[in-house]
């Protein structure tokens, strides 16, 4: 307590938070993807600035980047609908082939995202990739579904084999 005052119990005041009407949801999805080129060649496009040259529609905004492996770089990206993600780079391991982000859409979502390289024969990378959904409102709780999911994986599997192969980001048209 500070300056005297009594400290508000948690359900007093107008600013004590209202419980959401349906429990907040938490869920986990992983999928798989084969890119047709090695670790080392993937590796520099799973960072913010090297995803541009790939992804269709991935415009950071950097705030503010790190030396060395660029851990702890933070950057906004805009949805279509003009709201914003908080990005951070918590793992860049080049060694262990280990990739790391979180994300934050305030007052609704907390994304974690977690990739594994491995090597394959023919010069290809095995990527495990871990999405972990938290909702901080109702609003969050409408995060992908499993479909939505599928989907959302086999189209950036399509977007980087084609830039691995061509060296040209898909056209967002004609997907």
């Amino acid at each position: 307590m500070t300056h005297g005052h009594k400290a508000a119990s948690p359900k007093e005041g107008p600013e004590a938070a209202t419980a959401p009407a349906s429990p907040l949801k938490r869920s986990t999805r992983t999928g798989v993807q084969t890119w047709e080129a090695p670790p080392a060649r993937v590796l520099p496009l799973l960072t913010p600035l090297g995803e541009k040259a790939w992804a269709v529609g991935w415009e950071p905004e950097m705030r503010w980047q790190a030396e060395g492996s660029g851990e702890g770089t933070l950057f906004v990206i805009r949805s279509p609908s003009g709201s914003e993600a908080v990005w951070v780079l918590q793992t860049f391991d080049t060694l262990n082939l280990r990739v790391a982000y979180a994300h934050l859409t305030p007052g609704t979502l907390l994304v974690e995202l977690s990739l594994q390289l491995s090597a394959l024969q023919g010069g290809r990378t095995r990527a495990d990739i871990r999405y972990t959904y938290t909702a901080l409102s109702e609003a969050g709780n409408a995060h992908r579904t499993e479909a939505e999911f599928e989907g959302f994986m086999r189209d950036w599997e399509r977007e980087m084999n084609h830039f691995l192969a061509t060296g040209r980001k898909l056209d967002a048209a004609h997907p």
